[in-house]
């Protein structure tokens, strides 16, 4: 790999080998459908052989098993198929594939930070309105009555944010993630339905693994699923409760 550009970035500063795929990809500048993916590939390798002592042993699998697909991914380029953006063994279609991989990576990153930028304020509530653009993820935010005392909007917001990072690759490797406009009165139907058939309590990661095994869950649900919560505790149809280190949300 002559002449290959190595990022000057320490790979602690990175979360995983698709936060290094899309800096590299937002290092040039371009729509991320019309980068040379060969060009990123050959960047990857380089920058994970240069760094590679310098990766924690608990993410090392993680790194390599992405450097041994890239190699596989570009190994394809070589193969002549008939339909090259339906067929799975073409270079096209897994091209595309790790593309909308590292989309949905961007998207749930925006969303975490999001998140972790409104923990400072407790109280408030999220709406959310989505399009399909890769930049705009909530384009709103609602202001709601006060909460009754023992339910804290920190805490269930803090919840949300932590089973983001705990699930974060089991969403990425789910097919059929779509942004969809979802409403607080759908997502809340769905929880007290949930509950209704559960004993009428689940731990808050419980129901989001829930949501994610049944393909039931998109990039916005987390916000619009906080606003849900709160404002059932806030018409009292639901406590929230600390059960060692889970949230617990019961129906009254």
């Amino acid at each position: 790999m002559p002449n290959v550009k190595i990022l000057n970035i320490k790979i602690s500063e990175f979360e995983g080998p698709l936060d290094v795929l899309s800096t590299l990809i937002q290092e040039k500048k371009m729509n991320i459908m019309d980068v040379d993916l060969i060009e990123i590939i050959d960047q990857y390798l380089a920058y994970i052989d240069v760094n590679y002592d310098d990766i924690e042993i608990n993410n090392a699998i993680e790194y390599m098993t992405m450097a041994t697909y890239l190699i596989e991914v570009k190994s394809k380029r070589m193969l002549v198929v008939e339909n090259p953006l339906t067929d799975p063994t073409s270079f096209e279609y897994e091209r595309d594939r790790l593309l909308r991989r590292i989309v949905e990576h961007n998207k749930y990153k925006m969303i975490c930070g999001y998140l972790r930028r409104r923990m400072e304020h407790r109280g408030k509530m999220f709406a959310k309105s989505n399009d399909d653009s890769e930049e705009q993820i909530i384009e709103s935010i609602a202001y709601v009555d006060k909460l009754p005392e023992k339910i804290e909007a920190e805490r269930i917001l803090k919840a949300l944010s932590d089973a983001i990072e705990k699930y974060r690759f089991l969403m990425l490797s789910r097919k059929g993630l779509k942004l969809k406009e979802v409403s607080v009165e759908f997502v809340k139907n769905q929880l007290i339905n949930f509950l209704k058939n559960n004993d009428k309590n689940v731990t808050l990661s419980k129901y989001i693994e829930h949501l994610i095994v049944s393909d039931k869950i998109n990039l916005g649900y987390f916000v619009v699923l906080f606003c849900a919560i709160l404002e059932m505790g806030r018409h009292g149809l639901a406590n929230i409760e600390q059960n060692n280190s889970e949230l617990v949300v019961s129906l009254i």
